[in-house]
């Protein structure tokens, strides 16, 4: 009855054999016999179990009515939180597209373990479960779910403890605020996850924490120094074996340099470096990411021919159909190639199903330093062509699915070189 959406033997191992005194596999099995549990394969060849409905609502009321729902609910809550755990460091290395995968399966589950911990104001559960799966949540277009329930669970009076949990979940917030383009919210967040990073003492915590703030004087007062400084302090207090977060300030670390006017071939050696590194972890994210701005820094250089190349490895990397994020990425980023081009109505194309997806709550990545560098596309290309022929295209993007953005999306990268 605790379950959502299915479980599998081992979830059913930890959270219903407790106590039961026999086999759970025979439990499951006599369940199944009587066609009060269902028994199915995933395509990854996950053997999973699920009941109907109005099973799961009369074996919901019987449990009520027993003295064991509380331990049964808290043991659901305590896998999914471990689930949660085990999952955040492939959401970010090899294995990544897999583990989203699993996670989608299990998002009921994740739902209601996340309902009965605000219910029963276990804070610190709800907590570590969110910081940990907001990736998930970012990556596969549960951005205003996840930001709904962030910022339910950090005002639980439960939460207001200033410790390692407390600024996980700050950091999480901010980062799906800044993925939504919220940036007047991100800076308290990240503000204070710094501050509790140097009151705990804790290195890794605060330069994740500092390297996230570096984005607020980026995005609110285009100051390269102070952000530079940030990153400067986050990159002292990194630990060396955390290569994906050494590897993001140092991608980073370019960018105030080339906001003063520095040379774009500086910036493109640190990208390469990094780049070298999210290669080497396996997370297509982080790839495709330092290939777009690998490409843009390409174009400000003004070789759009080579800036192809990096642009449709990171197309190809990014479009997993259940990720719109991704797929907004890369229709972003060949917006801005198309319009440097001078490929106009492209631009106002991709720029209209770019904007389809964030309208659609999928959210969209921000594109802000290839914007400040090389112009606003919508800006640029309705100057270009006028507002009813911008309008004309742009609607035409904005009509397509998420799959047919994808697949234009492709067959963009694969047309040849102009």
């Amino acid at each position: 009855a605790v379950f959502r959406g299915g479980w599998t033997l081992e979830a059913a191992e930890e959270v219903a054999g407790p106590g039961l005194g026999s086999e759970v596999i025979d439990g499951l099995g006599s369940l199944v016999d009587k066609s009060l549990a269902r028994q199915k394969q995933s395509h990854q060849g996950e053997v999973r179990f699920e009941m109907l409905e109005t099973i799961h609502e009369f074996a919901a009321e019987r449990l009520a009515a027993s003295n064991e729902e509380d331990d049964a609910r808290r043991r659901h809550a305590h896998h999914v939180r471990d689930l949660a755990e085990e999952a955040e460091p492939h959401l970010m290395g090899e294995g990544q597209f897999r583990w989203l995968e699993r996670l989608e399966r299990e998002h009921d589950n994740v739902r209601a373990a996340l309902d009965w911990a605000e219910a029963a104001g276990e804070a610190e559960t709800a907590l570590r479960t969110a910081a940990a799966i907001w990736r998930f949540w970012q990556l596969h277009g549960h951005l205003a779910e996840g930001r709904a329930r962030l910022e339910r669970i950090l005002a639980l009076p439960g939460s207001a403890a200033r410790n390692t949990p407390r600024a996980r979940a700050l950091g999480a917030l901010g980062g799906i605020a800044y993925w939504q383009g919220d940036y007047a919210r991100i800076e308290a967040l990240y503000e204070e996850a710094v501050d509790i990073g140097r009151e705990i003492g804790d290195p890794r915590l605060l330069s994740r924490a500092l390297f996230d703030l570096s984005f607020v004087p980026m995005v609110k007062d285009q100051d390269p120094e102070r952000q530079e400084q940030l990153l400067r302090e986050a990159l002292a207090e990194a630990d060396p074996d955390d290569r994906a977060l050494n590897a993001q300030i140092l991608s980073g670390i370019g960018y105030p340099h080339l906001f003063r006017g520095g040379n774009p071939a500086d910036v493109l050696r640190l990208t390469k470096e990094a780049l070298a590194i999210h290669r080497e972890l396996g997370d297509r994210m982080l790839i495709a990411e330092n290939l777009t701005a690998y490409a843009g820094l390409l174009m400000l250089s003004g070789d759009l021919a080579a800036a192809r190349g990096p642009l449709r490895e990171a197309v190809t990397l990014l479009t997993d159909p259940d990720s719109p994020v991704m797929v907004g990425l890369a229709l972003g980023s060949l917006a801005i190639l198309a319009r440097t081009e001078g490929d106009d109505v492209t631009a106002a194309r991709l720029l209209g199903a770019w904007n389809r997806i964030k309208d659609e709550g999928g959210g969209a990545p921000p594109l802000f330093a290839l914007e400040q560098l090389i112009g606003d596309p919508e800006a640029l290309a309705r100057a270009a062509l006028g507002d009813e022929s911008f309008d004309r295209a742009h609607a035409e993007g904005y009509a397509m699915t998420m799959a047919q953005a994808r697949a234009y999306a492709l067959e963009l990268v694969e047309r040849p070189e102009r």
